[in-house]
């Protein structure tokens, strides 16, 4: 193990598989010009540039697939091991100080990356991206 990468900016590279070794590879997610502080960085995944798999967006792999797991690359240094599976959490940086969600009709106008709301109308959770809203599953 190095040093963590400090004050440089990276592209990172997300894959998701539906197994932690071998089997399919779901979706590839490329980040570029990621800003790193002290091994940290902060993106949404499933934005930047998605080349499909055996799916084509980030809802569809956590729709269809009861396991998924994630490997990251960073540059061109080749893909890290091992994958790491995705799964809840009981905290998440946005939702420090959220006590609940009010169904909505619409969504918000003007959103800021990482807004987050529940449709209404089709029970589901929605985060915005930065361009788009995306159902969270």
């Amino acid at each position: 193990m190095g040093d963590p990468l400090d004050g440089v900016s990276v592209d990172l590279t997300f894959r998701f598989y539906d197994a932690e070794t071998g089997m399919n590879l779901l979706l590839t997610a490329l980040q570029t010009s990621v800003q790193v502080s002290g091994g940290s960085f902060s993106v949404l995944l499933g934005s930047g540039t998605l080349t499909p798999g055996t799916e084509s967006i980030l809802s569809a792999v956590f729709q269809n697939h009861s396991e998924v797991y994630m490997s990251t690359e960073v540059d061109t240094d080749g893909e890290m091991t091992p994958r790491q599976r995705i799964g809840s959490v009981g905290y998440a940086f946005k939702a420090g100080g959220l006590s609940h969600i009010v169904p909505r009709d619409v969504a918000p106008a003007q959103p800021s990356e990482g807004d987050i709301y529940m449709d209404n109308n089709t029970d589901t959770l929605m985060v915005y991206d930065g361009n788009d809203w995306q159902a969270c599953w």
